[in-house]
């Protein structure tokens, strides 16, 4: 076989199977759904540009979850480096390391938004959702890479410009270690398979593009055990170039913060939103104000209800 059509074959198997390792990681949505907390502003925009703003994840809370990522990468390529039974094989892992290193500091800039198993979560409200007075939004399903045949053709993918992947979190370091080790290893061996085929730099350079795509988004399911309780999934961004007019900008109490807008289902196709509860500290008339506006929206079929966490202060 010529080795243009092998190092085609190459590119297609590993790539594969990295999207495969990340599909089977993912897993499915939950039948209850996800949620994402929220203030007023955050539930006119999402329903307005059926989008949410994914937060460039330097501003996220918990500012040492990424470094663990990358730290746990590097130990478990080193490791394996160590334990390569082939030259070949170290040689590649090196190769690796290198595009992570560049990676690192040039293009590693995920974009986050966060959503929860849990519906209504007290301590959810208070760090998320403006001291109890937002929104958990409730989405049964997302399609952010999906598109559509219409009577008009094919319409355009819901986020040009953007990789975006759906993502359960894990909050077990040392078991998200030894998957990421099973995976890079499955990686290898497949890659192996074509070194009679295809010159070993090409090989090289073709594992390490799959291997770092993987990479790239395995680390933000990565979390703190100190958040396990909000049992979270990450909708990750990264923009295929850096920098790019993708990046807007956001006023906060911390002062600007970076976003990307990343839409959530296909063209002019409304979002699958299921539930919409309405913040402990909102009176019955917060109640009825999310209502309408729901329905006017065209949400006339979504549950609104209020929360039935405890919360002490009252609005309106």
């Amino acid at each position: 076989m010529p080795e243009k059509n092998a190092t085609l074959l190459l590119h297609a198997r590993l790539y594969d199977i990295a999207d495969k390792l990340a599909t089977v990681r993912a897993r499915s949505v939950p039948a209850e759904g996800l949620f994402h907390y929220t203030n007023a502003a955050g539930l006119i925009g999402i329903v307005r540009d059926e989008a949410v703003w994914a937060t460039d994840y330097r501003a996220l809370n918990d500012s040492q979850e990424f470094r663990i990522g990358l730290e746990c990468t590097d130990s478990v390529i080193s490791r394996m480096k160590s334990e390569a039974p082939l030259d070949r094989h170290q040689k590649w892992l090196n190769v690796l390391s290198n595009m992570i290193g560049f990676w690192r500091s040039k293009r590693f800039r995920p974009f986050v938004a966060s959503f929860s198993e849990k519906a209504d979560q007290l301590s959810q409200w208070r760090a998320y959702s403006s001291q109890g007075a937002g929104y958990s939004l409730g989405f049964s399903s997302f399609a952010p890479n999906v598109a559509v045949i219409s009577d008009e053709g094919e319409t355009p993918f819901p986020n040009p410009g953007l990789h975006v992947a759906l993502l359960k979190c894990t909050y077990d370091s040392t078991k998200f270690c030894e998957v990421l080790q099973k995976d890079l290893e499955e990686l290898l061996v497949a890659a192996d398979r074509w070194s009679d085929s295809v010159r070993d730099e090409v090989v090289a350079v073709e594992f390490a593009t799959a291997a770092g795509r993987h990479i790239t988004f395995s680390i933000p399911q990565l979390k703190h055990e100190a958040f396990r309780e909000e049992e979270e999934w990450r909708l990750v961004a990264y923009p295929e170039d850096i920098p790019t007019d993708l990046v807007q900008y956001r006023v906060s109490t911390r002062g600007l913060l970076p976003y990307v807008l990343v839409r959530l289902s296909p063209h002019k196709q409304r979002l699958d939103i299921n539930r919409l509860i309405v913040g402990p500290t909102q009176s019955d008339r917060g109640m009825a104000f999310a209502t309408e506006f729901m329905e006017q929206k065209g949400y006339k079929d979504v549950s609104v209800t209020h929360s039935r966490a405890p919360y002490s202060t009252t609005l309106y």
